[in-house]
C-alpha cells in the first residue's frame, strides 16, 4: 500500500479514545507535514477513527460531530477537497488490520476490549477471572476465555442494558440449527450475539474439579470505527489539524498534540457542566457556568418546566421538523423563540408562564458565568403548580461570520448531549419560605 501515515490517540468529546490513521493514496510517499501541491495527481486522504464508545452515545450523532468539525476545519483553513467529506462505519478490527499492513509503522493499537475485560475482571480472585474480548465487530462475535483450560463452560447468562437476560447453552452435534455459543479450544468459547441489544454483564456457570461455580464479568465497551474520506485533498494537513483543535474556530474541537512522527491527541466534543441558581426575596437568578475550554458566545435557558414535562420538552425541541442537524438547526429554531436579554429590565415569571415555558437569553456575568434574573409573581400559584422547577440549557458558539453552532456537553448520565436538563434545586429548597410570601 503506497502512502504515508500519521497516527493519533485522542478523546472525541467526552466520548471516548480515538485512534487516527491518516493515509494518502499516491504514487510516491510524501511527508504529511509538507504542502500537497495542486495538479500532481489525485491524492485522497483517509482518516481511520477507532472509538471505544460510551454505551449511551448515539452513533449517528457521533458521526455528525466528527464530520461537522472536519468540514468546518477545511472551510476555515481554506483547504480544498473535490467533494463533500464522507464518513462510513467500519469494523474496529479493520483498524487493526491496517496497522498490521503498514510495514514498520510502529503503531500498536491497544486491544481496548481485552484491556477493559482485564480491568473489570471477575468476582473471584486474580486467578479466577473471566475475560471477554471482541473477535469480529461486524458479526458481533466475542471470545469468552475461562481462567483455566481445565474448566468447562456449562452455560452463559448475559444481561443487557434494556434489562433483558438471555441464557446461552453450548452447541452439540445434535443441533439442527446454528447455536450462538460454541467451543473454540479448551477453556475458550465463541459467542455470537444477535440484534442490537447492548450487553452489560455476563455470568458463566463453570464446571471444574471443585464442582460447579459462577464467575461474572462486566461486558467490555465495544469500539466503533469510522472511515473519513477527503477526496483530492489540496493543502497542508497540519493546517486542518490546527483549525479543528481551535475552540475559537469550531464549536466542538478535536485538540491534537504532536509527538515525533506520530500524533497523540486529546479531544473534547462534550464537556461536563452544572448550572445552578439562587433565590433572594422575590427574585430568582439562574446561574450557568461558562465552558473553560470552549469559546461560548451565548447561553440560553428554557424554563419553567415541571419535572414530569422534562422529557416531553426535550423531545419537542430535538425532534422538531425543522431540526435536521441538531448542532446547526437547533440554535436557529431556538433563536426564533428567544426572549432577549436586557440588563436594565427583569424578566417576569408568573402564572401565565407556567403554561408557556420560554427560551431566555442570559448575559455574561464576569469571566466564568452567564446569568438571568427573574421577578417572581403569583408566587402561591407558582409554588402549587410547580413544586419542582426544571430548565433546559444550551451553550452556543458563534464564529466571526455570525454562524451559530451548538456546543455538545456531557450530561449527568455521562452521555454526550446537545442540551442539559437541570432541576433548579433552590426553588424546591425555598418552597417553605415562598409559600408564606404574598402575591
Amino acid at each position: 500500500m503506497a502512502g504515508d501515515y500519521r497516527t493519533a490517540f485522542a478523546r472525541v468529546g467526552s466520548l471516548a479514545t480515538l485512534a487516527v490513521c491518516v493515509l494518502f493514496c499516491s504514487q510516491a510517499p510524501r511527508l504529511l507535514s509538507q504542502d500537497i501541491p495542486q495538479g500532481q495527481g489525485k491524492r485522497t486522504l483517509y482518516l481511520l477513527l477507532r472509538i471505544p464508545s460510551n454505551k449511551l452515545d448515539d452513533p449517528k450523532q457521533q458521526e455528525d460531530l466528527i464530520l461537522q468539525t472536519i468540514k468546518r476545519g477545511i472551510q476555515r483553513a481554506k483547504l480544498k477537497v473535490r467533494e463533500e467529506p464522507i464518513i462510513r462505519t467500519v469494523s474496529p478490527a479493520f483498524v487493526e488490520e491496517i496497522q498490521r499492513l503498514i510495514p514498520g509503522s510502529g503503531w500498536r493499537v491497544e486491544a481496548a476490549d481485552d484491556a477493559q475485560a482485564e480491568k473489570n475482571g471477575a468476582n473471584g480472585n486474580i486467578q479466577e477471572k473471566l475475560n471477554i474480548s471482541l473477535l469480529d465487530a461486524n458479526n458481533n462475535i466475542y471470545k469468552i476465555q475461562l481462567p483455566s483450560d481445565k474448566y468447562v463452560l456449562k452455560e452463559l447468562d448475559v444481561e443487557f442494558a434494556n434489562g433483558k437476560l438471555q441464557t446461552f447453552k453450548l452447541s452439540s452435534p445434535k443441533d439442527k440449527q446454528p447455536v450462538a455459543l460454541r467451543p473454540n479450544y479448551p477453556g475458550s468459547y465463541v459467542l455470537r450475539l444477535q440484534g442490537n441489544d447492548v450487553p452489560q454483564k455476563c455470568t458463566a456457570t463453570i464446571l471444574s474439579s471443585k464442582g460447579e461455580q459462577k464467575l461474572s464479568a462486566d461486558w467490555p465497551v465495544q469500539s466503533r470505527a469510522y472511515l473519513l474520506i477527503l477526496k483530492d485533498f489540496e493543502g497542508n494537513l497540519d493546517e486542518l489539524f490546527a483549525v479543528v483543535q481551535d475552540p475559537d474556530l469550531v464549536g466542538n474541537p478535536i485538540q491534537l498534540l504532536s509527538l515525533d512522527q506520530h500524533l497523540f491527541a486529546v479531544a473534547s466534543v462534550g464537556l461536563e457542566t452544572e448550572p445552578t441558581s439562587f433565590i433572594h426575596g422575590n427574585t430568582l437568578t439562574v446561574v450557568v457556568p461558562d465552558l473553560k475550554t470552549r469559546r461560548v458566545k451565548h447561553v440560553w435557558v428554557y424554563l419553567p418546566i415541571s419535572e414530569e414535562k422534562v422529557d416531553e420538552e426535550i423531545a419537542r425541541w430535538l425532534k422538531h421538523s425543522s431540526v435536521k442537524n441538531v448542532s446547526k438547526d437547533l440554535p436557529l429554531l431556538i433563536e426564533k423563540n428567544l426572549v432577549r436579554f436586557d440588563p436594565n429590565q427583569r424578566a417576569i415569571l408568573d402564572k401565565d408562564v407556567i403554561n408557556q415555558p420560554k427560551w431566555w437569553e442570559t448575559g455574561r456575568n464576569g469571566k466564568d458565568h452567564f446569568t438571568r434574573t427573574f421577578e417572581l409573581k403569583d408566587i402561591p400559584e407558582l409554588v402549587n403548580r410547580i413544586p419542582s422547577m426544571w430548565m433546559l440549557t444550551v451553550w452556543i458558539f458563534e464564529d466571526s461570520d455570525g454562524n451559530k453552532e451548538l456546543i455538545f456537553i456531557k450530561n449527568r448520565q455521562g452521555k454526550t448531549a446537545p442540551l442539559e436538563s437541570q432541576e433548579i434545586i433552590t426553588w424546591r429548597q425555598s418552597l417553605p419560605k415562598l409559600k408564606t410570601k404574598p402575591k
